[in-house]
């Protein structure tokens, strides 16, 4: 599942302030930088996210390998075809839920939440999937 790096990312996010939520849906194109085929891509979401079930995806709540505290969804696609060597391939998720702070894990910086008074959607709380294993040193 490792290998693969987007090269383009399309973003459809929607926020419900009322309803401290979100909804989205990420078009991730990625290419296999590998030198072996590449069945299945991991991308990792924020803890309250739920991605939408589509054929091909499966997910769960799983520990960071490096941070037990902190816990992430893991959505692999298994792609129809395995990405070839210098391959692309386009990854589409939705997704849906609140955004929940990792402060008790000791990453007292990453307070993100979705507010009327500010928003902020990051790519290290996870806001809208990202490539990777659920792993720090493996995501740096």
């Amino acid at each position: 599942m490792h290998g693969v790096r987007p090269v383009h990312y399309d973003l459809d996010v929607r926020i419900d302030l009322r309803g401290c939520a979100l909804a989205g849906t990420a078009r991730i194109r990625l290419r296999n930088d590998t030198t072996g085929p590449c069945p299945a891509t991991s991308f990792l979401l924020n803890r309250l996210l739920v991605p939408v079930a589509s054929e091909g995806l499966h997910w769960s709540l799983v520990a960071m390998e490096d941070l037990p505290s902190q816990q992430v969804v893991q959505a692999v696609v298994e792609w129809p075809r395995p990405i070839v060597p210098g391959g692309e391939a386009t990854a589409e998720i939705a997704f849906s839920g609140g955004l929940g702070d990792y402060a008790s894990t000791g990453m007292s910086y990453i307070r993100d939440r979705i507010d009327a008074g500010f928003t902020v959607l990051r790519p290290d709380a996870f806001a809208w999937p990202v490539p990777g294993s659920p792993s720090h040193r493996a995501l740096r």
